[in-house]
């Protein structure tokens, strides 16, 4: 992936860099939006020429779906997670229960620079819909290679997050 400042309709299908915002100074487009023909004329509507954009590499996958696809893996055993949006998606509770993860195959899981994933404590107690954890793709899109290698870490040490749902 490569940053670089193009003209609006050369931007079209790349990734947009920084939030872009109206005369009202509200956002019409979020970063790490892939630009469409239709951002383009909202871009030229506002008299904006040129933007910056990050260019995908070939092998490269966008933040979100390398997001969703981590948080596919690991959201098991009581987990779901929300949608991805700038790179993250949400671990959390499908039950009450107790919060389990391997923190061994967490500090493993996080040894690499662009992918994180931070949680709450080991063994907290948890009731349905909390939040209990976040995975973030920290640049815009990260190597097919790289999500390969988390994504094997996650299989490596399953389950690496979960909820056991408590025994009445």
């Amino acid at each position: 992936m490569k940053v670089i400042k193009v003209s609006v309709n050369e931007a079209i299908g790349h990734v947009l860099i920084h939030n872009q915002a109206g005369p009202d100074g509200r956002r019409v487009l979020r970063k790490g939006t892939i630009l469409t023909p239709a951002d383009a004329e909202t871009l030229l509507s506002l008299g904006q020429m040129e933007v910056y954009v990050a260019v995908m590499a070939e092998d490269d996958i966008h933040e979100d779906e390398a997001a969703r696809r981590l948080g596919d893996l690991l959201a098991e055993s009581g987990l779901t997670i929300s949608n991805a949006a700038t790179g993250r998606v949400n671990l959390i509770a499908e039950t009450s229960g107790l919060f389990k993860v391997d923190v061994e195959g967490l500090l493993a899981f996080n040894d690499r620079p662009a992918i994180t994933l931070a949680t709450v404590s080991n063994n907290t107690p948890v009731q349905p819909k909390k939040v209990l954890g976040t995975i973030k793709i920290i640049p815009y899109s990260v190597p097919q290679a790289e999500l390969e290698a988390a994504e094997a870490m996650g299989r490596t040490y399953h389950p690496l997050v979960a909820v056991k749902p408590f025994v009445v």
